[in-house]
């Protein structure tokens, strides 16, 4: 709770100093996948509508709040030690998956 009253006052303090400048900012926020998944999404929801991109990194690849990324990176070392990073989609549920399968039988 501590963590999203923090990022909620950021927010504010963020506002105040860009004013009316139309610019993007992008915040690096760390851990954001130990927090509930509702309170990320409002959090999201918060931040986009201020102009306001999330940049996150955190070791778990199937996390549900994958889906509140736009774009979704893995890094991962191959057989020569080189790092590769790999675009991911996140995992779906089942119900997703019989909803997106219903949906392209019925478009086809």
């Amino acid at each position: 709770m501590a963590y999203l009253i923090l990022c909620k006052f950021l927010l504010a303090f963020t506002r105040l100093l860009r004013g009316d400048a139309q610019i993007a900012i992008h915040w690096p926020i760390d851990e954001i996948g130990t927090l509930a998944y509702h309170n990320v999404e409002k959090l999201f929801d918060a931040c986009d509508s201020n102009r306001i991109h999330i940049v996150g990194a955190f070791p778990n690849p199937e996390s549900d709040v994958l889906l509140l990324f736009a774009n979704r990176y893995l890094i991962e070392r191959d057989a020569q030690q080189q790092r590769q990073l790999k675009r991911i989609e996140p995992r779906l549920s089942a119900l997703a998956q019989k909803i997106k399968q219903r949906q392209q039988e019925v478009s086809a």
